[in-house]
Parts: C-alpha cells; sequence; structure tokens
C-alpha cells in the first residue's frame, strides 16, 4: 500500500536477535526498502555478510524476465475478492511479463484454501502463542489495547492443545506440498494485498467493518508465513483509489536470494517508478 518492495524471509533464515517476540513459530525478519537492489542490501546486512568496505553478498546484474517460470493460481483464495481496480492492475503487469518472455502459466494451486479452511476450522494457534507471552502485560493494563486486539488475544487462550497442534500439521504437511510444487513449477503469482485501504473514521465507527477489512488485508500475506515459504512483493501500479498495488512472488523455502533476483528480473519490466 506504500509502494514499497518487502522481502519476507524464509522462517529462520534470519537471526531474530533483538526482535520484538509476537508467534515464535511463525517470527521472521526481512528488509522493507524502496526497491528491489535496496532490500537486497539490508538483506545482506541483516544476513551478517555485508559490513564496511565488504563486496554486496548479492549480485543482480543480469536479472532477466525471460524464460522466468511463474504461475498464477487458478479460481482460488489468492485473486479471489478483489478490490478497487487491483486486479486490473495486476493483469497488465502479468501481461507486461509475458511480453518480456517470462513463461506464464495459471494452474491450480489448492494448498492455499486448505490453508485457510484448517485455520477456520482449528483456530489461530498463533494467537495463542502470542497470548502467552504478552498476557501479563496486557491483562496488567487492558484499556490500552485495541479492543479487536484485545478480544482476538483472549479469544486465542481457549484454543485447546489438539486443535492447535492439528493445524499445525496441517500447515506443515500443506507447506511442504506448496514448496514442492514451487520447485517443480516455478514461483507463485498473487496480488499482494486484495483490497485498497478504507477511511481509517470508517473502521473506527464501525468494529464488523475494521475486522472484516482487517481479514481482507492480511489474507494473503499471512499465508506465505503458515505455509512456510518465501515472499517479495514489488509494486506494480495504482489502484483506482490512487495507492500502490503490490503484486506477490512466492518461492519455496531458502529462496530468498533467489527471490531477490526474480524480483529485481521483474522490477525492471514493471518500471513502477
Amino acid at each position: 500500500m506504500n509502494g514499497l518492495v518487502g522481502l519476507k524471509t524464509s522462517f529462520g533464515r534470519l537471526p531474530l536477535d533483538g526482535a520484538l517476540p509476537l508467534a515464535p513459530s511463525l517470527d521472521s525478519a526481512g528488509p522493507m526498502a524502496r526497491d528491489v537492489a535496496d532490500a537486497a542490501a539490508l538483506f545482506g546486512v541483516l544476513d551478517g555478510r555485508v559490513g564496511a568496505g565488504t563486496p554486496p553478498a548479492l549480485d543482480l546484474d543480469g536479472a532477466s524476465a525471460n524464460e522466468l517460470r511463474l504461475v498464477k493460481p487458478g479460481g482460488g483464495l489468492l485473486w479471489r475478492d478483489l478490490a478497487d481496480g487491483i486486479g486490473e492492475v495486476l493483469e497488465a503487469a502479468l501481461a507486461r511479463l509475458a511480453k518480456a518472455g517470462a513463461r506464464l502459466t495459471e494452474a491450480e494451486v489448492p494448498e492455499f484454501d486448505e490453508a485457510e479452511a484448517a485455520l477456520q476450522q482449528h483456530g489461530p494457534y498463533h494467537g495463542g502463542e502470542a497470548y502467552a507471552i504478552w498476557r501479563e502485560v496486557i491483562e496488567a493494563r487492558p484499556n490500552l489495547v485495541y479492543r479487536p486486539i484485545l478480544e482476538r488475544m483472549r479469544a486465542a487462550a481457549t484454543l485447546n492443545g489438539l486443535s492447535a497442534e492439528t493445524v499445525k500439521a496441517t500447515l506443515g504437511a500443506l507447506g511442504a506440498r506448496l514448496a514442492a510444487r514451487i520447485r517443480a513449477e516455478g514461483a507463485v503469482l498473487g496480488p499482494t494485498c486484495a483490497i485498497s485501504p478504507p477511511p481509517i473514521a470508517v473502521l473506527e465507527a464501525d468494529l464488523d467493518a475494521y475486522a472484516k477489512a482487517n481479514a481482507r488485508a492480511l489474507r494473503n500475506t499471512r499465508l506465505g508465513n503458515f505455509l512456510g515459504v518465501c515472499a517479495i512483493t514489488l509494486p506494480c501500479g495504482h489502484d483506482r483509489n490512487g495507492i500502490p498495488v503490490g503484486l506477490m512472488i512466492m518461492g519455496a523455502p531458502g529462496w530468498d536470494e533467489r527471490l531477490l533476483r526474480i524480483g529485481k528480473a521483474l522490477e525492471k519490466v514493471l518500471s513502477f517508478r
């Protein structure tokens, strides 16, 4: 929504020393920057391989969209219910990539819908992790916590152990399937966010509207986290509200450097700025 490049790294790829924990089984660190080159430079620093007077850890020279294998999931959750012209912007971006020589295919990727179904059935186990860490702080001064967040945290405390372990095992298996699919078929493309940000005043006055907007805003990006992949988002245009639209590219775990090169190749074609 801010026209930034962001890299969601593979779980455990970068150290979390000094990071504020939220859900330890999901927490990861990664760079946000104005372009892919800056994101790659930050990634090298965070990885501890780049310091004063040393060469860049990742060479982006020669990155090209030609012959890149990319997959657009057909008819599934990732591309469903897009708002405010977001779909049109992304389709135009995909057309430019195809013209530049990228090998775009449309295929079923059922892991996303299956992951969402598992989360809906068994509950937000990550909320339980967060509440376990922050319960004493939250309950000491609950009036300082935004009400929907407070309710979400407290609700997570009711999740039983069997449900939590069931959903984690299900997501782990689905993540392994998705990773194998990506390695075989190519990186997966989707909208980074399905909506344009609504006016804050509307959400402050209507908590139901807030809950719906929050769920739709987080829907696509959280899937990559729960399924254990890495992903990069690139700005590729503006929606009908004039807000930047992000194209998300998901890679298999461990593809962090590879995704940065893919991102650089696509950035050259999409030429957002």
